[in-house]
């Protein structure tokens, strides 16, 4: 399984999946459609659909327009209610947690996220070849997995980053409150990564991709040397959407 980040970030988020048959599968559709476009060469021939975690507007801000052009959108009903997208044969498909489905060359399994969205779900995706784990916009990772090959995880702050930043601006607390209930820190993303390496879950993972970081609370360079330091295998970070889809 190929993954390509596009943009990733509070400024919008997308990403594809390719599979060694050559089928692809979007994640997320929070940058604007013509963006995509090009992302996508102008060609979804191979392309078998979007799958959202949540609805808020960096991650499914160009969801109508997928619809429109009759790219079907898989996330929970509680999403698409939210995004007040209509269910249909060649439209949005609700999926159900804990629930594998077939997407094209890809299966889907939906966990439930910690966020504050409507019904946000991180996803377990596999094909001939890996088995991947999507997990953002979530506070932690409640649960356990075996045989993953491949990680997507949100690392989007470091807790001493996100105190200096908030004292030194003035911004007060809610803001810091909310970031911390609904985002993962790179501290808890590494605990549990030893955690699943001390249980012996994670023997054939290949590579780390840390996403949607932020601009202001996050060391990428420093994200990497800590997970490093304990997991053996490829480290990837991506840089701010802002950056890549301007």
């Amino acid at each position: 399984m190929d993954i390509k980040t596009i943009a990733s970030g509070s400024g919008g988020n997308f990403y594809v999946l390719t599979a060694p048959s050559g089928a692809q599968l979007m994640l997320e559709c929070g940058i604007p459609w013509k963006a995509i476009m090009r992302a996508m060469d102008f060609d979804f021939k191979s392309c078998s659909g979007c799958l959202l975690s949540h609805e808020h507007r960096d991650h499914a801000a160009a969801a109508a327009q997928l619809v429109k052009h009759g790219i079907k959108i898989y996330a929970s009903a509680g999403t698409l209610n939210a995004l007040g997208v209509d269910y249909g044969v060649l439209g949005p498909a609700p999926l159900r947690e804990k629930v594998w489905t077939k997407i094209g060359d890809f299966e889907v399994l939906p966990i439930k996220a910690i966020h504050d969205a409507a019904e946000p779900f991180m996803y377990i995706i596999r094909d001939a070849e890996d088995t991947l784990l999507f997990a953002t916009d979530t506070q932690n990772i409640p649960c356990c997995f075996v045989g993953l090959t491949k990680i997507m995880a949100e690392a989007n702050y470091d807790m001493q980053l996100l105190y200096q930043n908030y004292i030194d601006s003035g911004d007060g607390w809610a803001r810091k409150r909310r970031v911390m209930q609904t985002h993962m820190c790179i501290d808890t993303l590494t605990m549990w990564l030893i955690q699943q390496r001390a249980r012996g879950f994670m023997t054939g993972l290949k590579e780390i991709h840390l996403i949607h970081l932020s601009n202001d609370n996050a060391n990428p360079g420093e994200f990497i040397k800590q997970v490093e330091k304990y997991m053996g295998c490829l480290l990837y970070t991506s840089d701010a959407a802002d950056d890549l889809i301007g």
